[in-house]
């Protein structure tokens, strides 16, 4: 979710009209800037990147693919945030290929898109076993069958969507007293399964308060996966000890480990030329631009700030509130396993927990209730590693209305969400914004180190216990909202 800040480009994007062939040399150069096209770059000393005779469409349309946060649109340049180095950008855009910008017909043209712009109907998992395997990334079929895959060792590095799903199957039959998977609680855009896990002693989905949690809703968050599943490992494996088993007992955690399938796979897919993906995978005629911003689609202030209209823009909103399938799932479970008394969305980076709302600086009603929830769970975090998570409304840190947490917030949410005496609770959201705090020079900061993987999934789990237990003991009951002082 976070914005990349540690380069700012300004491309110029001279239109196809102009007549002038492109040249690599000095003078063609200096015939763009002759004619009053500018190239600069912004906190760069040095040589900028050039493309021209292709409209700023077709620019957009390759760039959604990149690292690249377009800012600004004019009519012949574009501004780009992005943590891609300038020399990288030169070697992916050189001067003399700019005319055909045939790199956007390789990237959308995927082999998963027929010809007439349809899904081939392939099994998603033989989209990962085409990821190249690093540092960074492994696949299970790489490791011994004798692995215990249930261990700390995971957490090393990072793991595809098939992986995860053996992952949690192999949990749910370890600990089938405690871990219930709903196998499907809808579909992508492609047809894929969204999966949850239920944790809790007793019967599952039972009538118990619920904690919801939900990762990957942007693709490219790897360590928000990693997270769930170490909470989820936590759990089960601390089940038998007093302050875990008093939860399972009296609370059901709900997780949605995957909440855009599509959008992760695409990430793994001929790694790493689509690993900073972030949408889903919807496609709209009359453009090859690609993916909804799914925290952007809930029907909340939909399409009012932070976001945009522009299907090639990474924070687009969809045609319409709730449009994208991967949101109508979602909003329908948390409604059909109502009491949740609380909801946490997990993202990254900045290193913020944040409480509503995303749609104006405005606070809430329960702000000092959200408040104090919040910088407990940030007081919780620091203790473990001494990372510091700024609590703040997520209004004050960046605008984006159509969000998750601003939905599950919602008084008609409120009004549904009862338990079996009738009693209605506000969801209490909170939006986790996972390490780093920020990108380092040339990189982006979505790539987590591995070593750190494992701290960052550590330091998480007294915040959530702080959560639960806080909320268990005064959950937001919808009678008492209105009397508050």
């Amino acid at each position: 979710m976070h914005v990349e800040f540690s380069l700012v480009f300004l491309i110029a994007i001279a239109n196809c009209a102009l007549s002038f062939n492109c040249e690599t040399s000095a003078q063609g150069f200096d015939r763009l800037q002759d004619i009053g096209i500018k190239w600069t770059t912004r906190w760069l000393s040095k040589s900028s990147v050039r493309i021209c005779n292709c409209s700023v469409q077709v620019a957009k349309e390759a760039f959604q693919f990149e690292n690249i946060d377009i800012w600004h649109v004019s009519s012949n340049t574009i501004e780009l945030c992005t943590s891609v180095p300038n020399h990288e950008l030169e070697k992916r855009y050189p001067l003399q290929q700019c005319r055909e910008m045939k790199k956007l017909k390789e990237l959308v043209n995927l082999e998963d898109i027929n010809d007439s712009g349809c899904f081939r109907k392939r099994p998603h998992h033989m989209i990962h076993s085409r990821a190249i395997n690093n540092s960074n990334v492994t696949s299970i079929q790489n490791k011994s069958d004798n692995d215990d895959i249930l261990t700390l060792k995971w957490f090393d590095r990072n793991h595809n969507l098939s992986d995860i799903e053996t992952w949690y199957n192999e949990l749910a039959s370890r600990y089938s007293d405690l871990v219930y998977i709903n196998k499907s609680i809808g579909l992508t855009r492609r047809g894929i399964d969204i999966f949850a896990v239920h944790i809790s002693h007793g019967q599952k989905p039972s009538s118990k308060p619920k904690i919801y949690l939900q990762c990957l809703l942007h693709a490219r968050e790897w360590i928000s996966g990693s997270v769930c599943m170490y909470i989820s490992l936590h759990l089960v494996q601390e089940s038998n000890k007093k302050q875990v088993s008093k939860l399972l007992n009296q609370l059901e955690f709900i997780l949605v480990p995957v909440a855009n399938p599509d959008g992760y796979a695409l990430t793994w897919f001929r790694y790493p030329l689509y690993r900073h993906w972030r949408k889903n995978f919807a496609r709209f005629n009359n453009t090859h631009c690609i993916g909804v911003d799914l925290n952007r689609n809930f029907d909340i202030h939909w399409n009012e700030s932070g976001t945009s209209s522009d299907p090639c823009n990474t924070v687009y909103s969809g045609p319409s509130a709730q449009s994208e399938p991967e949101v109508q799932a979602i909003t329908a479970y948390v409604l059909n396993n109502k009491p949740v008394y609380g909801a946490i969305d997990i993202h990254s980076y900045g290193q913020y927990v944040l409480y509503p709302y995303g749609w104006t600086s405005d606070l809430p009603i329960h702000i000092r209730r959200l408040q104090n929830v919040a910088r407990r769970l940030s007081e919780s975090i620091e203790m473990v590693n001494g990372t510091f998570y700024m609590a703040q409304s997520m209004g004050s840190v960046y605008l984006a209305s159509g969000t998750f947490g601003d939905w599950v917030y919602k008084e008609e949410v409120a009004l549904q969400n009862q338990d079996s005496h009738n009693l209605s609770y506000f969801i209490a959201p909170v939006t986790m914004e996972l390490r780093p705090k920020e990108a380092k020079e040339f990189t982006s900061g979505f790539l987590v180190n591995p070593e750190d993987i494992l701290p960052t999934c550590r330091e998480m789990i007294p915040a959530i216990k702080q959560f639960s237990k806080k909320l268990l003991k005064r959950p937001l009951r919808f009678s008492e909202t209105f009397i508050m002082k």
